[in-house]
């Protein structure tokens, strides 16, 4: 699959939630994809991806807990940020900073 890159989304399924710090962390950790232009059933690349614990993934779709009221470019704004801190931080190109 195009944009398939496995060694980099187990090692996201490894890191703490994106969100700790921003209330309790519950569930399986997910690889939540920042949305993007893309076909039905597809998914953007794993390089856009960010871990979030089953509560915090729920809320991000669900547009509520720590992402409610952010519009759409704030939105945009943390998707792109985090997705490239955690692929600094991947890549051992950054610290470790608080997400």
């Amino acid at each position: 699959m195009a944009g398939e890159n496995k060694e980099y989304a187990a090692w996201l399924r490894k890191q703490p939630c994106a969100m700790t710090g921003h209330g309790e962390c519950l569930g399986a950790l997910h690889v939540h994809h920042s949305p993007g232009h893309k076909g039905l059933g597809q998914r953007n690349h794993d390089d856009s991806g960010k871990p979030l614990c089953t509560l915090h993934h729920t809320q991000r779709h669900a547009l509520s807990g720590p992402f409610r009221g952010m519009g759409k470019e704030a939105l945009r704004d943390w998707e792109r940020t985090t997705a490239e801190r955690f692929r600094q931080l991947y890549l051992g190109l950054g610290p470790a900073a608080p997400f």
